[in-house]
C-alpha cells in the first residue's frame, strides 16, 4: 500500500471516529445515547472495511490500493448519510419540539445535545441556561409558598371580622404578603424573558435561526407568562377589592355589629354601600379562582406538549 493511500486511510478513519462521537444521537438517556455513537462509529468502520476486502484484499486479489481507494470512498458514504441522519435530528425539529427539547435538557430530564454547527450551538446554550434560571426561580417559589402561614386568610369576609379590625389584620397580612410573593416571582420571570430576548438579538446565529427558535418560544413559553400576568392581576383585583371593603367597614365600625354570628347594619344605605362592595368582592374573587384553574390547566397542558410536567420545572400548582 502507498504511502497516500496509508494516509488517506487513516484520515477517513479519524474523520469517521470524530464524527461518529461527535453528531448527536438518538434517544433520551445518556447511556442509549452512548450506545447509539458507539453503534454508529463501528458501523462506519466495518461496512467500509467489509466491502473493501471482499473487493480487494482477500488472499487471492491482495490490491492494497484499491483496497484503500473503496474503504474511503464507501466510509466517506456511510459517515456523510450518517451526519445527514443526525443533522436532521435538530433540523426536522419543529420550533416548539426545539425549545421543549432544551427545556428538558435545562430540567436535567434527559442529557444535553449539543448541535455540530457552532451558531446554532451558542444560541441553544443561551436558551438552556435561561430555561436552568427559569427552573430555578420556580423550585424557589414553590419552596417559599409551601412554607407561608395562611392560616389566618380564613378570618377573611366573616362576620365578626367586619366588627373587629384585629380579627381581620391577620388574613389580610397574610393576603398581601402572599401577593408579593406572587408579584415578585412574576417580575422575576419577566426579567428572565427580557435577558433571553436581548441575548437572542445579540446572538451569532441566523436571523431565520432566532426568528423558528422565538416562534417555538412565544408558543411554548410566552404563552404561559402571559397567562401568569393575567393570574397575578386578577389576584391584585380581588385583594384591592377585600381592602376597600375592610376599609369602608372601618370607617363606619360603629354602624356595624354581630348578632349570632351575623353582620348586623342597621343603617339601609351604609348596608346597601356596604353589600355593594361585598357583592365586588365575591366577582372578583371568582374571576381569581377561575384565572387560577385556567392557568394550571394551560400550563399543565403547554408543557405536556414539550414533554415537561409542572412539577419537573417547579411550578407552582397550587
Amino acid at each position: 500500500m502507498s504511502v497516500v493511500a496509508v494516509l488517506a486511510v487513516a484520515a477517513v478513519v479519524c474523520i469517521i471516529v470524530v464524527l461518529g462521537v461527535m453528531l448527536p444521537a438518538q434517544g433520551n438517556q445518556r447511556a442509549s445515547q452512548a450506545g447509539y455513537r458507539f453503534g454508529r462509529t463501528f458501523g462506519a468502520l466495518f461496512i467500509p472495511s467489509l466491502i473493501a476486502y471482499l473487493t480487494s484484499g482477500r488472499k487471492k486479489v491482495r490490491k492494497p490500493n484499491q483496497f484503500a481507494l473503496i474503504f474511503c470512498l464507501v466510509g466517506i458514504v456511510v459517515i456523510s448519510g450518517s451526519a445527514i441522519s443526525s443533522v436532521n435530528l435538530n433540523t426536522l425539529e419543529t420550533p416548539e419540539q426545539h425549545i421543549g427539547r432544551l427545556m428538558r435538557e435545562a430540567a436535567g430530564l434527559q442529557p444535553v445535545r449539543n448541535s455540530i454547527f457552532p451558531g446554532e450551538r451558542r444560541t441553544d446554550d443561551i436558551f438552556r441556561n435561561e430555561f436552568r434560571s427559569l427552573v430555578q426561580t420556580n423550585r424557589h417559589y414553590s419552596e417559599t409558598v409551601s412554607k407561608m402561614d395562611i392560616s389566618e386568610i380564613k378570618n377573611i369576609n366573616t362576620a365578626d371580622s367586619f366588627v373587629d379590625p384585629a380579627v381581620a389584620a391577620g388574613g389580610l397580612r397574610q393576603l398581601h404578603a402572599l401577593f408579593d410573593v406572587d408579584s415578585a416571582q412574576e417580575a422575576k420571570v419577566n426579567e428572565i424573558l427580557g435577558n433571553l430576548r436581548r441575548a437572542l438579538e445579540s446572538s451569532a446565529g441566523s436571523a431565520s435561526e432566532r426568528e423558528s427558535l422565538m416562534k417555538g418560544f412565544d408558543k411554548g413559553i410566552a404563552e404561559q407568562l402571559s397567562q401568569r400576568t393575567s393570574l397575578v392581576s386578577a389576584e391584585k383585583a380581588w385583594m384591592d377589592a377585600v381592602d376597600e371593603e375592610y376599609a369602608y367597614a372601618n370607617q363606619h365600625a360603629k354602624d356595624f355589629r354581630e348578632q349570632n354570628g351575623h353582620l348586623v347594619i342597621p343603617d339601609a344605605s351604609i348596608r346597601d354601600a356596604f353589600n355593594s362592595r361585598m357583592d365586588a368582592q365575591e366577582a372578583r374573587r371568582n374571576e381569581f379562582v377561575k384565572a387560577q384553574k385556567e392557568f394550571q390547566q394551560f400550563q399543565a397542558q403547554s408543557l405536556g406538549k414539550m414533554g415537561v410536567k409542572p412539577q419537573d420545572v417547579g411550578a407552582d400548582q397550587r
